[in-house]
């Protein structure tokens, strides 16, 4: 069967999809419309030569329509480019925020461990939900009898492995010594753990079946996990998740476990408690998505700012940026970083929307066809 997805270089305009953003190519020019494009060219010229990447900007640049989101024509190394998104954020400069140090980086990222159906719950009447669904966890109460577990990646998931290892062993490569970089990245297994948590409290899943999901998904995260690190060319490579040392299963699927008690061990911590006092959290599922915030402060606190802070990240986690910024603001901690949202090389082409995140129409010529596109 050919392969549906296509690569960027082939795009038809008329049915090119992320997700469910069009997609299209530009050629950046003078005037208002192409101002954004401008300033990301302008962004990405000067972080590159500021932890000094070999590099060029290329004309062109990718262009979501529905969010104006922007990724420029990056060629780091090799002629094949990258198309590349770009934010920063400085906060606390009166507080003294040190000047990183030249060619120190500290490079911050994360990767799922499942997609919309690894997990299924079908219900006494055969309706099937799909469990890692982020808008589901707090509104499903109807107990599940029987369970679905699919444990091929998403091709999604290969795409992020490949797409995020290869733009950091090209500024490995061309630029930033490995003595001189680090890296942590974020494996939430314990946020996920919060999802299964939540269904056994609203009666979805009992504790057999949470369990039973628990080995799955650490199995999967093992996986995951070692693919990472061993494409990436970083000797310091540190994998774990700011939840890790409170969230564990077999304390968590214990009845007794409640959220008050580990807001309140959490907030023994300086990061944690800015972040609670900060955000209403009511729901497991609210703590879950309030540590991918705490994983960027933490980071930037345990660096103390003598590395330049950067962010490896899927396009659709610049949500992640903008929150730690709040909190940084509202609780006046220091916090200074770039973002770069490296863009998949293939795109769904295509009327339905969202392949990339879903099993059943992941073909193998596909997954083969995104893990090559990423080999240096």
């Amino acid at each position: 069967m050919a392969a549906e997805i296509t690569p960027i270089t082939n795009l038809d305009p008329t049915k090119a999809l992320f997700g469910k953003s069009p997609v299209s190519i530009e050629t950046v020019g003078q005037g208002k419309i192409h101002k954004d494009a401008r300033q990301a060219c302008t962004a990405l010229n000067y972080f590159f030569s500021s932890v000094g990447v070999t590099h060029t900007i290329g004309p062109q640049y990718l262009q979501h329509q529905l969010n104006h989101a922007v990724f420029a024509e990056t060629h780091i190394g090799s002629d094949k480019p990258l198309y590349v998104g770009i934010k920063t954020v400085t906060v606390g400069v009166e507080a003294n925020i040190p000047t990183p140090q030249p060619g120190q980086v500290h490079i911050i990222g994360g990767m799922c461990i499942g997609g919309s159906e690894t997990i299924t719950g079908v219900d006494k009447d055969g309706n099937k939900h799909a469990l890692l669904e982020s808008d589901v966890p707090s509104t499903l109460n109807v107990p599940v009898t029987k369970l679905q577990y699919n444990p091929k990646p998403t091709l999604y998931e290969v795409d992020t492995i490949g797409r995020t290892t290869h733009i950091i062993n090209e500024m490995i490569s061309n630029g930033i010594h490995d003595d001189n970089a680090s890296v942590f990245w974020h494996v939430p297994l314990p946020e996920y753990t919060l999802y299964l948590k939540q269904y056994m409290d609203s009666g979805v899943l009992n504790r057999e079946q949470a369990q039973m999901l628990m080995g799955r998904l650490k199995q999967r995260a093992e996986v995951l996990t070692n693919w990472f690190t061993d494409k990436l060319h970083v000797k310091n490579v540190c994998v774990g998740s700011p939840l890790e040392q409170v969230i564990q299963p077999h304390v968590l699927f214990d009845q007794t476990s409640n959220l008050e008690s580990i807001l309140a061990r959490l907030y023994s911590d300086p990061t944690w408690k800015s972040i609670i006092d900060f955000t209403q959290i009511s729901s497991w599922t609210q703590l879950a998505d309030a540590s991918y915030t705490c994983m960027y402060l933490q980071q930037a606190a345990q660096t103390g700012g003598a590395p330049q802070l950067v962010g490896v990240e899927n396009p659709d986690e610049a949500k992640i940026l903008s929150e730690a910024k709040k909190v940084a603001i509202a609780s006046n901690i220091p916090f200074g970083m770039t973002c770069l949202y490296p863009h998949p090389s293939y795109l769904e082409n295509q009327a339905t929307p969202a392949r990339m995140y879903r099993h059943k129409s992941t073909q193998p010529a596909e997954v083969t066809l995104v893990f090559n596109s990423y080999q240096s």
